[in-house]
């Protein structure tokens, strides 16, 4: 086995969770999801393909900060 392959394994077995951490981590979300089931979250939602939400470029602009677009990579 080469150093790289050791250092896949190494990274792959750390990312995996045990199934006691995923069902506490589902404990969370069962909660926010009966949470929007009864109230309807505001998400600053934006139409597929464009370069997203009005709401990002104000937050950012906020700071003096903006978008660096790169279209053509």
């Amino acid at each position: 086995m080469n150093v790289f392959s050791m250092m896949h394994l190494k990274v792959t077995t750390q990312t995996l969770l045990s199934w006691a951490e995923i069902a506490y981590a589902w404990k969370f979300v069962d909660v926010i999801r009966k949470l929007w089931d009864i109230e309807k979250p505001q998400f600053p939602n934006y139409t597929p393909g464009s370069m997203g939400p009005a709401a990002s470029d104000e937050l950012l602009a906020r700071d003096g900060r903006k978008w660096v677009y790169r279209l053509n990579h």
